[in-house]
């Protein structure tokens, strides 16, 4: 049986892709000693729906220290929660300003915080990517199968071909994402901004690779044993 290998040497195609992180917390906040946070409806425009739930699924998956309080109805966005006449219809009002927000959330729900993640950005820029010619590194060999000696292969060897991709539309996926964690004051205590481009993947995919980029800030945080 002959056999045929083929091995890229090149990549198709020119895939750029970029992830980054900006964290900060407050280390005498006593971010290590909570163990109650209401995760709020996700703030902004989302591609897909099901966010909300990729996100709280993934926080919960990972930092088992802590009980993540999810708002009931909530399936991508604050626009469309339906909470009916639970205590959590409080949190979604309109509030003049962070303190307010808190002083709900400790009275509907006797939480430690609250976190918010923010939408900045969620869109799809289509690109051009041009003719490309790649290297293919050919291995031919015949290989016998299932005789008294069990497989033996011969006649093994390389060579290098050309192949040439045409020119192509791709899609690229931008999503930046920035998420806070309030305290009963209020009061910012953490902050990440996470961002990412990425072609050849799903927003969804995008979404759940930040969602747990941030889950391990988050645990890194409450692992901290503070000032």
């Amino acid at each position: 049986m002959k056999i045929l290998i083929c091995t890229l040497l090149m990549l198709l195609m020119s895939v750029s892709a970029f992830a980054g992180n900006h964290v900060w917390y407050d280390k005498t906040a006593g971010i290590n000693t909570m163990k109650k946070i209401v995760v709020l409806p996700i703030e902004g425009e989302i591609s897909y729906n099901g966010a909300y739930g990729d996100f709280t699924n993934e926080l919960s998956k990972r930092i088992k220290e802590i009980n993540f309080t999810t708002v009931p109805g909530a399936n991508t966005s604050a626009n469309s929660v339906m909470a009916g006449n639970t205590p959590f219809k409080a949190l979604l009002q309109e509030f003049p300003n962070e303190a307010a927000r808190a002083k709900a959330v400790e009275e509907a729900t006797a939480a430690d915080g609250y976190l918010v993640c923010r939408v900045r950005e969620d869109r799809v820029q289509k690109d051009w990517s041009p003719e490309i010619t790649c290297n293919l590194e050919i291995e031919e060999y015949t290989e016998e199968t299932g005789g008294p000696y069990g497989n033996i292969r011969y006649d093994e060897y390389y060579y290098t071909t050309s192949h040439v991709v045409p020119g192509q539309y791709v899609y690229l996926h931008l999503v930046n994402l920035d998420y806070t964690l309030y305290n009963l004051e209020g009061e910012e205590i953490l902050l990440v901004q996470n961002n990412a481009q990425e072609y050849g993947m799903s927003q969804r995919d995008l979404y759940k690779h930040l969602f747990k980029e941030f889950a391990k800030e988050l645990k890194a945080a409450n692992k901290e044993k503070g000032m």
